[in-house]
């Protein structure tokens, strides 16, 4: 016969549930959701304001002066029967230039010294400082010439002839109205003097805007130049004509002022062939040139 388990009680089914009840309470806290903690907001980067650029630039010329630092170094290598010899010098000029009402140009050479490689920097010689200059407006498509106050207009008479080749970079006459692509010519002619012989020299130049910056909350353009020149000339010595011929090209980079136009600075490197036949004796030369230009308040 079956006995009944002494511990078992009718009724005692509650201890099961209180303990499912337990289990169910302990069950649920286990489960329950942990709060989920929100992600700290991280500010977005702000992209950088892109510059606008004008669709065009209408020029509003000024007369104001204003001065420039010109630096143009030389090479000259010469090649004849016995050798090829080089020679190296710096011209230095500072000058102030503005534009006048009739639309031509003055200023005036403040100081102008040379330096030849190795050696001190010395005044140029024969030129009267302050060297007055002046250039009247020149016709479309052509080139400022400028003419010294008291400077004979032989170069070969005159040094001063030298230094104001220097600045004529700074003198281009601008279209009204610029774009980005922009182009334009102009042409002229300067002479000079070597070895006694007056060199008349014909000049090109192509320019180009490439582009347009903000340099120190100032506006600028930046103009590519290509420049193709010839020199010719003959002298006569001793009964004995020599003939000089060259040829040379040049490229560079040109700043403006997108307000008025006036010139910002200049870089620039050129090279011309030279060739000089006489009777007796033949020469050869290679002239390398680099300009810069630059405004000292800039």
């Amino acid at each position: 016969m079956l006995r009944q388990n002494p511990a078992y009680r009718p009724g005692g089914s509650h201890l099961s549930t209180r303990l499912a009840a337990v289990l169910l309470l302990a069950t649920g806290a286990c489960s329950a959701p942990i709060p989920r903690q929100s992600p700290t907001p991280t500010e977005s980067p702000v992209p950088a304001a892109t510059p606008t650029v004008p669709n065009s630039w209408v020029l509003a010329r000024d007369l104001l002066a204003r001065e420039y630092r010109v630096e143009q170094t030389a090479e000259i290598s010469i090649a004849t029967d016995s050798g090829t010899s080089t020679e190296t010098s710096t011209l230095v000029v500072a000058a102030s230039v503005r534009s006048t009402a009739d639309g031509g140009v003055s200023g005036l050479v403040r100081s102008a010294s040379v330096r030849a490689a190795g050696a001190t920097e010395v005044g140029f010689p024969g030129v009267v400082l302050p060297l007055v200059f002046s250039g009247t407006p020149p016709s479309r498509g052509s080139q400022h010439q400028l003419t010294g106050r008291n400077v004979p207009a032989d170069p070969c008479q005159s040094p001063s002839h030298a230094v104001l080749r220097s600045i004529r970079d700074l003198f281009v006459s601008l279209p009204d109205t610029l774009r980005l692509g922009t182009t334009w010519a102009d042409s002229g002619q300067s002479d000079s003097c070597r070895g006694g012989a007056r060199l008349i020299g014909s000049t090109t130049r192509r320019f180009s805007v490439r582009s347009y910056e903000v340099h120190d909350g100032r506006p600028q353009l930046l103009v590519d130049h290509q420049s193709t020149f010839r020199l010719r000339g003959t002298a006569t010595r001793r009964g004995d004509t020599t003939v000089v011929d060259g040829l040379g090209s040049g490229s560079g980079e040109l700043t403006i002022d997108a307000n008025t136009g006036a010139v910002v600075s200049i870089t620039a490197s050129a090279s011309l062939e030279i060739s000089v036949r006489g009777a007796v004796r033949m020469e050869r030369a290679q002239q390398l040139l680099r300009t810069r230009i630059l405004r000292p308040d800039r």
